[in-house]
């Protein structure tokens, strides 16, 4: 499996049979408003594509699609994409279809909150699930927490022993 980090042919197609998300006509090599992460098998077909667009100077919109959850393991991968999304954006949204229950669990398992439920949100037809990420939601930029201290243990001549 590889990666790609610029948009392609395949990757928009993909984007656009998987989840109807039709990017054709897009300014897709503007970094400034998207970023692209393309998974490839070893035949280079696209088994996965995920996409961000700046919908505001603090808002980025995700979408993806996936064929092959493999691709969505990559632990370096997920820490090199987040970081860089959060040193432009304050929080990340996903627009989620009520009834794609999969997806639903893959984000939430990626980190994002559900937020709420907005009527006609996909394609101004379809209703969707509102899902969000904070930089501090981002479970792959959560800094390993300190091991605890134990509390000091008082002796019998009232001294802390450490």
């Amino acid at each position: 499996m590889r990666f790609d980090f610029r948009p392609s042919e395949e990757a928009v197609e993909f984007l656009r049979e998987e989840i109807g998300l039709d990017l054709r006509g897009q300014d897709l090599d503007r970094t400034d408003r998207w970023q692209f992460v393309v998974a490839r098998n070893d035949h280079d077909a696209v088994i996965g594509a995920l996409v961000l667009e700046a919908k505001t100077w603090f808002d980025w919109h995700l979408s993806m699609a996936v064929v092959d959850h493999r691709c969505l393991l990559v632990t370096k991968l997920h820490k090199m994409l987040w970081r860089h999304v959060f040193e432009h954006a304050v929080r990340v949204t996903v627009l989620i279809d009520p009834e794609n229950a999969k997806l639903e669990h893959t984000v939430r398992k990626m980190g994002f909150v559900y937020e709420g439920f907005l009527r006609h949100g996909l394609d101004g037809d379809r209703d969707a699930l509102v899902f969000g990420m904070l930089r501090e939601d981002c479970r792959w930029l959560r800094s390993r927490p300190e091991a605890p201290q134990a509390a000091p243990i008082e002796n019998s001549e009232e001294r802390v022993v450490h």
